[in-house]
């Protein structure tokens, strides 16, 4: 099993789940952008929620043309927040804020 609570526990199983897959590569590259954020900066204020948004919705995806208007409308998101960073805004009253997170899957034993 696993703690969902537990950050180590839960990179161990997504680093298992995509190990020797093409997404292990995905993963990588995820990991090498995270990693250019600074702490506490207003850029790291601003992606780590959209990331959060982001990835919760991504795996509800169910069929192609949902991941068709999730896409466009991420990349909107994403532009929305590029322009907060760069103007230095950490709000911006043209956006409603996001909705709450759904919540989180129940605990699952992995075997071994």
């Amino acid at each position: 099993g696993f703690d969902l609570q537990s950050h180590e526990d839960m990179f161990r199983v997504i680093y298992e789940k995509v190990l020797g897959t093409p997404q292990a590569l995905n993963l990588l590259h995820v990991l090498q952008s995270m990693v250019l954020l600074e702490r506490g900066s207003a850029q790291s204020e601003l992606v780590w929620p959209l990331l959060e948004e982001l990835t919760q919705s991504a795996v509800l995806l169910e069929d192609s043309k949902s991941a068709d208007n999730f896409h466009r409308n991420s990349l909107t998101k994403i532009k929305d927040v590029l322009e907060r960073v760069k103007n230095g805004n950490e709000t911006s009253s043209t956006t409603a804020p996001p909705p709450p997170p759904p919540p989180p899957p129940p605990p699952v034993d992995l075997p071994g």
